[in-house]
């Protein structure tokens, strides 16, 4: 690809690397799933889950698009 496409996929990871750390620094304690008994432990592992799947979910994307 030329360097146009390249810059775009670039700005693309960094804004969405960002994101990540946004929710991750700011939306911790509040969850993606909320579990029936709202456990401190289960929101923290479904937040661990929920951004190493987005994580694998956009470098795999990306991969693809490069």
């Amino acid at each position: 690809m030329n360097l146009k496409h390249n810059n775009f996929y670039h700005k693309f990871l960094s804004f969405f690397l960002l994101a990540l750390l946004f929710y991750i620094f700011f939306f911790w304690q509040i969850g993606i799933i909320y579990p029936v008994n709202n456990f401190v432990f289960n929101n923290v592992l479904f937040n661990l889950a929920y951004v190493v799947l987005i994580f694998f979910v956009s470098v795999f994307a990306v991969g693809i698009l490069i």
